[in-house]
């Protein structure tokens, strides 16, 4: 502040008495403007620090505006639940359930001691890793584990194949010719008590199981294809199966030990196809000429599948239905000298199917003849072919002769079916 201009003696004198009085104001002259700046100035200082003293109070309220937005988030919150202490680590009380988040990083170095129902990191393994009961260790996105009851009577052992019967009942594979291998799941990772869950590998690595071929009474090297047995529900082999015998390919051997071995489980399912064969190993007449005659079987040949002998057992019923190849063959013999004609074809369901006869002539006597012919026949879920035969004479007939010391027997007529399509 500036100080005013200061009045003179002369100035005084036209309005003081005397001069005493004029020294006096003089001095007091003399006093005020310094003074007065000295109060202006600490006016100023008063001003600033109210200044201040207003930001100071407005960075309060938008702190106490931010603690009440976290109050009222926290009084929303689920309630919280205490962890038990267990094991290596002290949890502290965290909410049942925990709002959302863009992700969640693991600490990859932290030491961890396995317990069911434990998420942490493998380093070995490179990827999170639950922990099942038994010890069973899942690794994410290296396998994949199907939880099964175990509904049989008896404890469902570790390192087996595993099928599903019905519905929710799952027992050990049966991989002959009685299997069916579309029920296969994969191999069982741990023993599954009677009445327990347990857990199948259908797709990726088992570990710490035996790999010698031991257990089976094989010996397995790396590299080895693993295959349900046809000998032994459950069991595994590395021989591979063949008709009428389910071969499945189920896993590969990747180490070989008794306790840390480790396989690679791949099931490779193939589309089974059906096939039979029916030979009748006894002669057959027609009843009376020009007559058809359903011929029939005993049983069906060893190497079959998917196909039953019906009733009557003229009928070669198919369980499945697909597009089959049927070939039929017979041999013919004449009692007679006189010329005599014979047929044979096939019928499905007691219906003649087109274009599938054979026709034969034969005069002399004892003659034998053979023919055979193949056909394409779809066929649905139990439907039945049948081979027919039929003559002009009565004197004719279908052959079969017994084996000798250098050749086996000869049937009087084969049906041969093959499925070539589903």
């Amino acid at each position: 502040m500036d100080d005013p201009k200061p009045l003179t003696r002369s100035d005084f004198q036209k309005f003081l008495p005397d001069l005493r009085a004029v020294r006096a104001f003089e001095k007091l002259f003399e006093l005020v403007p310094s003074t007065l700046n000295d109060v202006a100035s600490q006016i100023e200082q008063v001003e600033i620090t109210a200044d201040s003293a207003t930001v100071t109070a407005n960075n309060a309220l938008a702190s106490l505006a931010s603690i009440a937005r976290s109050l009222e988030y926290l009084a929303g919150a689920p309630a919280v639940v205490p962890q038990k202490v267990e094991d290596d680590y002290t949890p502290i009380t965290t909410p049942s359930s925990a709002p959302k988040a863009d992700y969640v990083d693991f600490d990859m170095t932290a030491p961890r001691i396995d317990k069911q129902a434990r998420l942490g990191w493998s380093a070995d393994s490179d990827t999170l890793e639950i922990n099942h009961a038994g010890g069973l260790k899942q690794k994410i996105g290296l396998h994949n584990y199907l939880q099964i009851p175990n509904t049989t009577a008896g404890v469902l052992l570790k390192n087996r194949a595993i099928s599903f019967l019905s519905g929710s009942t799952y027992d050990y594979m049966e991989a002959s010719s009685a299997g069916n291998a579309l029920s296969i799941i994969g191999i069982s990772t741990t023993d599954i008590p009677a009445g327990a869950n347990g857990y199948i590998c259908t797709l990726g690595k088992v570990e710490n199981v035996d790999t010698t071929g031991a257990p089976f009474g094989e010996t397995w090297v790396f590299g080895d294809v693993i295959y349900p047995s046809p000998t032994t529900p459950g069991n595994l082999t590395n021989v591979k199966p063949t008709a009428p015998n389910k071969c499945v390919p189920m896993a590969v051997v990747k180490i070989v030990s008794a306790t840390v071995g480790e396989y690679f489980v791949r099931t490779t399912i193939e589309q089974n196809l059906s096939y039979a064969i029916a030979g009748r190993t006894t002669d057959a007449t027609p009843t009376a000429a020009n007559t058809a005659l359903a011929l029939t079987f005993t049983a069906l040949g060893p190497v079959s599948s998917g196909f039953t002998l019906g009733t009557p057992a003229s009928r070669i019923v198919a369980q499945y239905a697909g597009l089959y190849s049927v070939s039929v063959s017979f041999q013919i013999e004449s009692g007679s000298a006189s010329t005599k004609t014979a047929w044979a074809w096939v019928r499905k369901n007691g219906v003649n199917i087109g274009n599938s006869a054979i026709k034969l002539t034969i005069a002399s006597n004892s003659d034998i003849i053979t023919a055979s012919r193949s056909l394409t026949v779809s066929m649905a879920a139990n439907d039945y072919v049948e081979m027919m035969f039929a003559a002009d004479s009565t004197s004719i007939f279908l052959s079969s002769s017994p084996a000798t010391s250098f050749a086996p027997a000869t049937p009087s007529a084969v049906v041969s079916i093959i499925q070539v399509q589903q």
